[in-house]
C-alpha cells in the first residue's frame, strides 16, 4: 500500500470521527479541570474510546487520571509501537468566570490526539505499528509523563507524538528544561518599632535572594531563566516577620544547564539567609524536567505534513517547558505547534482560553490530526525511515 492509499484510508476514518472529537473539545472547554483533578475529563475521553472498541486501561502505570487505549485485532501484535500523547488538564483562574480554563488549549490538543489515534488505528497493519493513545494528566504541573517515565512506560515505544496549540505553526519548538523550588525562610519576630534589634527578618531573606538572583542574571548562560513569586512575607507591618516563602522556577536550554543553574540559585538562597541571620529550608518541588530533544529526521517529516495541509510554518522559537521533554530522552518524540489564535497571542492568558473554545479552534482539530497521522505514516513507512529517526535520536 503506497502513501496516497494510506492517506485516503486515514481521511475516511477522520471524517467518520471528526464530529465526535469536536464535541469532545467543546465539552472539555466547558468543563475544565486543573492538574491532578482531571477525573471527569479522563472519563469522557475513555468513554469515547471504549465506544469505538478500544480496550482502555485506566489509572495507567499507577498514575491518577491517566489511561492507555489500544484496539488490536484478536491475537494480533505488530512490530512497532507509537504513543499518541493526550493532555487534558486546565489552568486555575484563567476561565471566563475566574475559575479553571483551558488557557493552554489542552481541550483542543486532546481532541487532536484522539482523532489522530482513531484514524491511524485502521493503518496499524499497513504500518506494522500498534497505535496507543496514552492519556497523560498533570502536564501543567509537569509531572504526569515524568511519573510514567519512572514506571518505564516510554521504554516500550518507537516514537511518541502530539500537537500542542499555539499562535504559530511550528514543527519543533524549543522547550526548555525546568525545575521548581520552594524556599521557606525562618527568622524571629519582634516589635518593628519597640525592639527591632531582637528580630530576624525572614522577609529580608527572601528579598535579598531575589536581589542576588537579579545580580546573577548577567552571568547566566543564554536561555537560562528564573521566575519568582513571593507568596508569604509577614502578617502586619509592625511585626518583623519570622516566616517568608518564595517560589522559584528555573529554566535552561539543556537538562545539565538546568542542574547547574539550580546549584547557583541554591547558593544565592544560602548566602541571603546567612546575610540576614535567617534560615532557609529549600524544597525541590520536582526534579528538573528535561528539554525537548530535537529530531531532525522527524522534523523534516512533520514539515512535509504541514505543507500537505497547506499550513505555513513560523521560525523555531522558545516554547516554555513540557514534560514531553522527559519522553524525548527515552524515545524519539515530536510536539509540533498548531495555530488556533492570532499571532502574538500568549499562552496561559484569558484571551487564549477564549481562542481555545472558538469555532476556529474546533475547525483546526482535523488538520492537527492530519499532521500527526501524515507524520506517523512517514516515520513508519519503512524500517529505513524509522532508522533515520532513531539515528537522530541517538545523537
Amino acid at each position: 500500500m503506497n502513501y496516497e492509499q494510506k492517506k485516503q484510508i486515514f481521511e475516511n476514518e477522520l471524517k467518520k470521527h471528526e464530529q465526535d472529537c469536536r464535541d469532545l473539545a467543546a465539552w472539555l472547554g466547558d468543563h475544565p479541570e486543573i492538574s491532578c483533578h482531571e477525573k471527569e475529563s479522563c472519563a469522557r475521553v475513555c468513554a469515547l474510546l471504549e465506544k469505538e472498541g478500544f480496550a482502555v486501561e485506566r489509572e495507567f502505570a499507577g498514575v491518577d487520571h491517566a489511561f492507555r487505549a489500544i484496539r488490536l485485532p484478536e491475537g494480533k501484535h505488530y512490530a512497532h509501537k507509537m504513543a499518541v500523547l493526550t493532555e487534558y488538564d486546565a489552568l486555575p483562574g484563567l476561565g471566563a468566570d475566574g475559575g479553571p480554563g483551558h488557557a493552554c488549549g489542552h481541550n483542543v490538543s486532546c481532541a487532536v490526539s484522539v482523532l489522530a489515534g482513531l484514524s491511524l488505528n485502521a493503518l496499524q497493519e499497513a504500518l506494522d505499528t500498534e497505535i496507543h493513545i496514552v492519556g497523560t494528566p498533570a502536564e501543567e504541573v509537569i509531572s504526569g509523563k515524568v511519573m510514567m517515565e519512572k514506571a518505564g512506560v516510554w521504554n516500550n515505544y518507537d516514537f511518541a507524538m502530539m500537537v500542542h496549540m499555539d499562535a504559530d505553526n511550528m514543527t519543533s519548538p524549543i522547550a526548555l528544561a525546568t525545575s521548581q523550588l520552594s524556599v521557606v525562610y525562618h527568622g524571629r519576630s519582634a516589635h518593628a518599632s519597640g525592639t527591632p534589634w531582637l528580630g530576624q527578618n525572614a522577609l529580608n531573606g527572601a528579598r535579598l535572594t531575589l536581589d542576588a538572583i537579579d545580580m546573577l542574571r548577567q552571568h547566566m548562560k543564554p536561555g537560562c531563566q528564573v521566575h519568582g513569586a513571593l507568596v508569604e512575607g509577614g502578617v502586619v507591618v509592625n511585626i518583623i516577620p519570622d516566616r517568608a516563602r518564595l517560589n522559584l522556577q528555573l529554566r535552561a536550554f539543556t537538562y545539565q544547564d538546568c542542574l547547574d543553574l539550580q546549584d547557583r540559585i541554591t547558593r544565592c538562597i544560602q548566602g541571603a539567609a546567612m546575610a540576614t541571620e535567617t534560615e532557609a529550608d529549600i524544597t525541590v518541588l520536582h526534579e528538573p524536567i528535561k528539554d525537548l530533544k530535537f529530531n531532525a529526521a522527524a522534523d523534516r517529516m512533520a514539515a512535509e505534513s504541514f505543507e500537505e495541509c497547506g499550513l505555513a510554518l513560523s521560525p523555531r522559537r522558545i516554547f516554555a517547558s513540557t514534560d514531553a521533554g522527559n519522553v524525548s530522552y527515552i524515545c524519539p518524540t515530536l510536539q509540533p505547534l498548531l495555530k488556533i489564535a492570532p499571532q502574538g497571542t500568549g499562552l496561559h492568558t484569558r484571551v487564549f482560553e477564549q481562542c481555545a473554545r472558538s469555532e476556529d479552534a474546533m475547525a483546526s482539530i482535523a488538520n492537527g490530526a492530519r499532521i500527526l497521522g501524515y507524520t506517523a505514516m512517514k516515520v513508519f513507512e519503512s524500517e529505513e525511515s524509522l532508522a533515520k529517526v532513531w539515528e537522530d535520536f541517538k545523537k
